[in-house]
């Protein structure tokens, strides 16, 4: 199934808006929390400041969310890399919620079948085991938020 259909119509059943979710507000926001992240204003945070300056203690999940931000892979991360993966993230975890029927932070493929905006459960199935690249038959929502991710910033 790889490759044969287009990851942003998917999202778009989900519900999705992609990197225009954000409102002006939000947007804001999270200019605000890189400003505080890019304590020196050169206007890029390295891992160095990310560990130093991020919200998180888990060293794991710190170096996680800095590689997921630093698409471009060049070791910083700037202004506009944190405001879209925080858009896409944000927006992701909110539908992921939606779908997590009892709240246990997984989804399972009934959740995500029965939960879902896709009024065609087959093609849902079908999304979800895309989704599901380990084919267990769940999502935490780390490897939701991986797969998300890439979909959202396909071109």
């Amino acid at each position: 199934m790889q490759n044969n259909y287009n990851h942003q119509y998917f999202l778009q059943l989900l519900g999705a808006k992609g990197r225009n979710a954000a409102t002006a507000e939000q947007t804001s926001q999270y200019k605000q929390i890189f400003k505080r992240l890019d304590a020196d204003g050169d206007g890029k945070v390295s891992l160095q400041d990310y560990f130093e300056r991020s919200r998180f203690n888990d060293p794991v999940k710190i170096r996680g969310i800095f590689n997921a931000t630093d698409r471009n892979g060049d070791g910083v991360i700037t202004e506009e890399e944190y405001v879209e993966n925080r858009t896409i993230t944000d927006e992701a975890k909110e539908i992921f919620n939606r779908m997590d029927e009892n709240g246990d932070g997984v989804v399972t493929e009934k959740e995500f079948v029965d939960n879902s905006n896709i009024a065609d459960k087959d093609l849902a199935r079908q999304i979800f085991k895309e989704l599901d690249m380990l084919d267990e038959g769940q999502l935490s929502l780390p490897r939701y938020l991986r797969g998300w991710g890439n979909w959202a910033r396909e071109d």
